[in-house]
């Protein structure tokens, strides 16, 4: 059972933040902004600053991109970038007493670490990013580096990439200096040469989180070069970056402006304007960190927007000059977003009696910063979809909850909800249940056998106080409440997806079924060969990609390509998943089947592709139907080894890089051994060195296109 968290924190403070800001010398950065970078002589690569002396592009502050910004006498790092013939030149100096470094040489990111990524121009898929642990603790004691190769030019990839890297401890933590070399991007250094970088800084702290400050803040430069800084090669250095700024806001009943600069600013004014208009104004302080090694900071509040309105673009000024633009998140998006993930508590979820148990949000105030005073209806169903007051019988029920907010927009949410057949005394339950505990609590297997009673009786606590108020527990007791024994353990039959597949047909039957929204795309000769039938491609994208913005499935694969002007011999179907859900096979199959009846399909060649949890979605789509595609490709994705049968006539090309960390190599690998071991027609393509995005080369890869065509489905749809 996975318990969810009912708690939400106070402080909702979106990462979205600005470009590198500069001092008053400078102008206001934007998403267009380019900062020189020096070239540099006799730099030697020995983890000493003595070399630079005043050279280089300095970033004296960097930007918060992830938590809140820990005192300087704890955290702080500095920066400086350059050239030469060599490479790109990054001298780091970091402050942090309390090192923590990753033991998984693959995960050095998780700890205290240093993050580099280099591109060979903004928005090229040609990039690399190096993750350096600096080697302090007595268990690390030497620098460890770890690449996470992105090239996508099979001529690059060729070229094996080797930095230059050294470290020194010093009083306050360690100087790192990286030289990241010209030749594994083949970029040939010279004055007025654009490249695109990216650095960071993490920290992980005493309260088991990871703080990042970061050069260019924004998060996924790991998979898109869009999220690094215009960097130019010159002769001369732009002014140093003194100041920066983030924005956001609290609790949604104001916005908050933090600044952060040099500890020499402090005392300065600082001021947030709208354009003309001055909206709110502070003062840099030292937050009582001794002036030799602190920041200062200011924090300005403007009011939170009316409903339906946003903030243009803020000018954040120093003394009276400019130091950055803030173009803050659409703050009726970020309702709705924060809307979405407001808990809806049943008390209980799973009941004894007739009476249905009421229902509320878990935080109500919050909910009425987000839509305004609310109003609550809420529907009951029983497990054959008819309407009730009461419940009856046993067993599964439905809750459709229609809430109605200021502006009048019914919202609805969906709840199971499950009546057991009669009250439980958990005092009165058999001792020991069988309890095993995951390897990386830490806890001896030997230890957890021979302390079974008190895990038992710490897991019966658990289930009186929590148990019935977690809506899982509910889908939970009603999948299993309506399983015979004997039936099948595949995910595919599994208690979640009989959940699901119940909850599709209820919302067919009551109207509530929103259909996936689907980017199409036609072949240039589609309209011109009005008797071709064409082989249809459909596409599911990752996890990032879902929502209510139809742009965000062009972020990557073929709606990507074709986006880019790409013309390719399918029909492509890319629908959107909506947010908080996962892929549904019944309603992709649904959509397909309306679009095979709207347009010229060939039906025989149906092929069927995804990324990460469109990779899953993949599997899971196959497995539930097998007969439907001629052909499939999942890349960095995971599926039911158990259920692997059902696909063995179905031809598979799967995708998967060695150092994925979001859905790890031997997940891929395994169901692809289990398909080997059966006889499927499956291969495997794996990129050493490669983490997560393994869909860009994938998907830029010609030959898995020629591959599709070669197929035709031979069996008939079920």
């Amino acid at each position: 059972m996975q318990l969810r968290a009912i708690q939400k924190t106070c402080l909702l403070l979106l990462s979205v933040f600005t470009l590198f800001a500069h001092t008053a010398q400078t102008k206001a950065a934007d998403s267009a902004s380019i900062f020189n970078v020096p070239r540099l002589y006799n730099i030697t690569v020995d983890g000493k600053a003595d070399d630079w002396a005043e050279q280089g592009f300095r970033l004296d502050v960097l930007t918060p991109a992830t938590g809140q910004l820990p005192p300087a006498t704890e955290f702080d790092a500095r920066a400086r970038v350059g050239w030469n013939d060599q490479g790109l030149l990054v001298l780091l100096q970091v402050d942090d007493k309390d090192i923590t470094e990753a033991k998984d040489e693959n995960k050095l990111y998780e700890r205290d670490s240093v993050e580099l990524f280099m591109a060979t121009q903004r928005g090229a898929a040609d990039r690399y990013q190096i993750i350096l642990s600096p080697g302090l603790e007595a268990a690390h004691p030497q620098l460890r580096w770890h690449l996470n190769d992105q090239r996508q030019n099979a001529d690059l990839k060729k070229i094996n990439i080797s930095i230059l890297a050294a470290r020194t401890k010093t009083a306050t933590g360690y100087t790192l200096e990286v030289l990241l070399p010209w030749e594994g991007l083949a970029i040939k250094p010279e004055v007025g040469r654009e490249i695109a970088l990216q650095l960071g800084v993490n920290d992980w702290n005493n309260a088991d989180k990871l703080f990042r400050a970061m050069g260019y803040p924004a998060l996924g430069a790991d998979s898109d070069s869009n999220k690094m800084q215009r960097v130019r090669l010159a002769a001369e250095a732009s002014s140093p970056v003194r100041a920066v700024a983030t924005g956001g806001y609290e609790r949604f009943r104001r916005t908050r402006i933090d600044v952060t600069a040099t500890a020499d600013q402090v005392g300065k004014p600082v001021e947030v304007r709208e354009g003309l208009r001055a909206l709110g104004a502070g003062q840099l302080t030292s937050d009582g960190e001794p002036a030799a090694n602190g920041r200062a900071r200011a924090k300005v509040l403007l009011p939170m927007p009316a409903r339906g309105q946003a903030y243009g673009p803020l000018t954040v000024s120093i003394a009276g000059e400019p130091i950055t633009t803030l173009n803050l998140p659409d703050p009726n998006a970020a309702r709705r977003d924060a809307f979405a993930d407001a808990d809806f508590i049943f008390q209980p979820f799973t009941f004894s009696g007739t009476s249905f148990p009421n229902g509320d949000f878990q935080n109500p105030s919050l909910v009425e910063d987000l839509i305004g005073p609310y109003t609550l209806k809420t529907t009951f169903y029983d497990a054959a979809y008819n309407v009730v007051t009461s419940a009856q019988k046993p067993g599964r029920y439905g809750a459709i909850v229609e809430i109605t907010g200021a502006d009048g927009q019914p919202y609805k949410r969906f709840y199971t909800l499950f009546r057991q057949p009669a009250e439980t005394n958990w005092r009165r339950m058999d001792l020991p249940l069988t309890v095993e505990f995951p390897h990386e609590l830490g806890v001896n297997p030997t230890v957890a056998k021979e302390q079974t009673i008190s895990v038992s009786e710490a897991f019966r606590r658990l289930w009186m106080r929590d148990g019935w108020r977690d809506p899982d527990t509910a889908v939970l007791l009603a999948g299993l409440y309506e399983t015979q024994p004997g039936a099948s353990t595949v995910k595919r039959t599994d208690v979640w997806h009989r959940d699901q597949h119940w909850w599709y047909e209820l919302k067919r039957k009551t109207g509530d079924l929103k259909p996936y929204r689907y980017l199409l795309y036609l072949p240039p000769t589609y309209n011109a060969e009005p008797y071709k039938r064409w082989p249809l491609m459909l596409f599911l994208h990752g996890s990032g990609e879902r929502g209510d913005d139809l742009e965000k499935v062009k972020t990557h694969g073929p709606p990507k390509l074709t986006a880019a002007g790409k013309n390719f011999p399918f029909i492509i179907v890319s629908p959107q998943c909506p947010n908080g859900e996962s892929w549904l096979p019944e309603e992709l199959n649904d959509m397909l089947t309306g679009i095979i009846a709207h347009y010229r399909v060939d039906t025989e060649r149906l092929y069927l592709t995804g990324l990460s949890m469109g990779g899953g979605g993949t599997w899971n789509m196959a497995m539930e139907y097998p007969n439907r595609f001629a052909a499939i490709a999942p890349i960095a994705a995971w599926g039911d080894v158990a259920d692997v049968a059902r696909v063995k006539a179905v031809p598979v090309w799967a995708f998967h890089g060695t150092d994925d960390p979001a859905v790890p190599f031997k997940e891929g690998k395994v169901i692809v051994d289990a398909l080997k071991a059966i006889g499927g027609d499956v291969k495997f393509t794996v990129y050493p060195g490669v983490g997560h995005d393994s869909w860009t080369a994938s998907y830029n890869n010609p030959a898995l296109y020629e591959w599709f065509l070669q197929h035709h489905r031979t069996t008939p749809v079920e």
